[in-house]
């Protein structure tokens, strides 16, 4: 068995998995990974941003500091892309990936750091907010969730897990149609069904997915809307 770093790619909606080595890249701790096309894409992680125009094979680094921790990266269209960082900085691209301009907001804290685009707004995640970036002010959220699917900019479905007694966590899935000013939390028994939900995806216009892991198995969700 081989150790290293590796990226796994699909052609065909997951049939089958093409898996290519980083030979090139050491210690990554991947958090992020968005692909503009077919060939060109970033990931970001521990001490780590770089990119690719070959779909993968080689990378080189975008931005290069020592001690700086890259979160998330996503590209709203072809120019215009964020980066999270440490704390509370992020960068902005308005040319594709050319250039990174340094920014910083009081109230992006150090946690996760997931980038969101809803329609004309740009969000980044805390720990409890969604911070927009533009009119630089923030929404509280619930503390379960770790990551969320919007729907509009009304209606968004979030995942997480909290604890209460014992050692396992209690599987959350969370429902606004308010942009989380109200909500509705239905949460699962870790020892029967769910410990964590980590992934969420649209599957078309009226259907989610949601795929979490128990104690002795995995649970997968749908959510009609």
């Amino acid at each position: 068995n081989e150790t290293g770093n590796f990226l796994l790619k699909t052609s065909n909606a997951g049939q089958t998995w093409k898996v290519t080595k980083l030979n090139n890249i050491d210690n990554i701790f991947p958090t992020g990974i968005f692909f503009k096309t077919q060939n060109e894409g970033y990931i970001t992680g521990y001490q780590t941003f770089i990119k690719t125009t070959d779909g993968g094979l080689t990378w080189n680094n975008v931005l290069n500091k020592p001690n700086q921790d890259y979160k998330d990266v996503k590209f709203r269209d072809p120019n215009f892309g964020v980066v999270t960082a440490n704390i509370n900085e992020y960068y902005i691209t308005t040319n594709g990936g050319s250039s990174w301009q340094l920014f910083t907001n009081s109230e992006i804290e150090n946690a996760l750091n997931e980038i969101y685009f809803v329609y004309y707004k740009t969000y980044i995640k805390t720990a409890n907010k969604l911070v927009d970036i533009d009119a630089e002010k923030s929404i509280a959220i619930p503390n379960p969730i770790s990551k969320l699917l919007f729907l509009d900019d009304k209606k968004c479905i979030g995942i997480g897990s909290h604890f209460e007694t014992g050692i396992f966590p209690y599987g959350d899935i969370l429902l606004t149609n308010t942009n989380w000013n109200t909500f509705l939390q239905k949460s699962y028994q870790p020892a029967s069904e769910a410990q964590e939900f980590n992934t969420i995806a649209r599957v078309n216009n009226h259907k989610a997915m949601v795929i979490g892991s128990g104690i002795e198995n995995a649970k997968i969700i749908t959510i009609s809307y």
